[in-house]
């Protein structure tokens, strides 16, 4: 076994049948994926004319409402002496800095005004720019686009290559909730617990039977199979890779509802931290939307947004299905906390077979991504060809008693 293990992740793909266990260090000193969209509020926290101060990736950001409700985001200091502006005063068009008094238009980013200009002074206050930030509303979010750190004021925001990321919807009718849990842990490990496929029994225990139903988290051969393999395919994205299964509807009731025999899942991750999840069974569908927004290089924060279309009459089912998946949410956040302990020591960590491939690409996508930035070359996906990979459905039984 011993010769199985090595210091590093290996890009290549190995036979899913494979039985080497990879180990790699801890990323304290990862770099942060810089020049992407982020969430940084929900559009609902935010009302008109009220602005709030949030933190992603290490870089304070003012996001709020002018007086006609248009969403606005700069960076949270004032370019006079660095002053958060969230401290200041906001009449719906103009931010005012606590400290000084300087005036600021929340759109532009242009000074409107330094009171302690004498008269006949002239400093040309117009050239004078609060850095402001692209924003943009999709889905019950306001996303931040967060350029590479600069030591220089910019007077205009980074223009992104492209939108903001569009959460998919299968039918005008739906319902839909939003989530957002805290955790004390990297960006890294908070999307990688995202993508894990073996924690369920351990750390959602007696809820675990409620993920297995929605996601058709089962073993290939039926529940009552000795050997509790599944087996799921892997096809690589520009950006990252797909996981699909397609899996045969049991209940008669069902398959005559649906109008279709058969349930598929597809669960994409794409740079930088986004988790996106589609169910879809005839003329019904689930989607869930997961992205990790780093706040300090310890610190993150998760958002989720799940929308459905299935059994809308049914009573208070929001706000039950919400409840579980709270639950769920605050045992990964527990979880992430108790790994968080461990790591302050920075142990070697494992990635053992096909069950943890998914955090060996993570990582691997991230070093190639930071690896062509250093270059000065476009971004390459090291996941290169579709692949199969296999593990055990853990359950409740595997839990030492």
């Amino acid at each position: 076994m011993a010769a199985a293990v090595e210091s590093s992740v290996e890009t290549a793909l190995v036979e899913p049948a494979s039985t080497e266990v990879k180990t790699d260090t801890p990323l304290a000193e990862s770099p942060m994926y810089y020049n992407f969209w982020y969430r940084a509020a929900r559009t609902s926290d935010i009302r008109r004319g009220k602005m709030m101060a949030t933190t992603m990736l290490e870089t304070r950001v003012l996001v709020g409402r002018d007086r006609a409700g248009r969403a606005f985001a700069m960076k949270d200091a004032c370019p006079h002496r660095g002053t958060p502006l969230s401290y200041g005063w906001f009449n719906g068009e103009q931010v005012q800095c606590v400290y000084h008094g300087w005036k600021f238009d929340v759109n532009s980013g242009q000074c409107q005004g330094i009171p302690s200009c004498a008269q006949g002074q002239d400093l040309h206050h117009e050239r004078i720019f609060a850095p402001r930030l692209e924003c943009e509303e999709r889905d019950g979010y306001i996303w931040v686009y967060i350029p590479e750190p600069s030591g220089r004021l910019a007077k205009r925001a980074l223009t992104p290559a492209g939108p903001a990321p569009v959460m998919p919807m299968h039918s005008e009718k739906y319902k839909s909730f939003q989530l957002t849990s805290h955790v004390e842990t990297s960006g890294d490990h908070a999307l990688t617990s995202l993508m894990d496929p073996s924690h369920g029994p351990f750390v959602h225990a007696r809820w675990w039977w409620f993920a297995r139903l929605l996601l058709l988290i089962r073993p290939d051969g039926g529940e009552k199979a000795v050997v509790r393999d599944m087996e799921r395919d892997f096809t690589p994205l520009p950006n990252g890779f797909r996981e699909t299964t397609t899996q045969p509807i049991t209940e008669g009731w069902f398959r005559k509802q649906s109008g279709s025999d058969v349930a598929t899942v597809a669960a994409d991750y794409v740079m930088p931290y986004s988790r996106v999840a589609v169910i879809r069974a005839g003329k019904y569908w689930v989607t869930g939307f997961a992205t990790v927004t780093p706040v300090t290089k310890s610190t993150s924060r998760i958002d989720v947004r799940l929308a459905w279309n299935i059994y809308l009459w049914f009573p208070f089912g929001a706000a039950i299905l919400k409840y579980i998946f709270w639950v769920f949410f605050e045992q990964d956040r527990l979880v992430m906390k108790r790994q968080a302990e461990g790591l302050k020591s920075e142990p070697r960590l494992m990635a053992v077979d096909d069950a943890d491939r998914q955090l060996r690409w993570f990582h691997e996508i991230k070093r190639a991504f930071f690896a062509a930035k250093k270059a000065g070359r476009e971004f390459e996906n090291p996941v290169k060809q579709p692949v199969k990979l296999r593990w055990r459905a853990t359950d409740y039984r595997d839990i030492l008693r």
